[in-house]
């Protein structure tokens, strides 16, 4: 399956909750209803506006999540 490739799914669990999509944070252990794998990444990546990010996340981490969301913006 495409969608799982991401690498921010190496830091969420996700399940089902009815129609409703449920991610948990590895790391911190915060729960998040009715986001994407894009808005995991901000939470990771700890970029603020959207999402609360992670305080609990290696700065290494944190980096790897940063890359994909910046070459994004600079493409747009």
């Amino acid at each position: 399956v495409r969608w799982k490739s991401d690498l921010a799914w190496g830091h969420f669990t996700y399940k089902r909750e009815g129609k409703i999509n449920v991610y948990t944070c590895m790391h911190c252990v915060k729960f998040f209803r009715e986001s994407g794998i894009y808005r995991m990444k901000l939470h990771l990546a700890g970029i603020p506006g959207e999402i609360s990010f992670c305080k609990k996340v290696s700065h290494d981490i944190r980096y790897q999540m940063q890359q994909p969301i910046k070459e994004i913006k600079d493409k747009n």
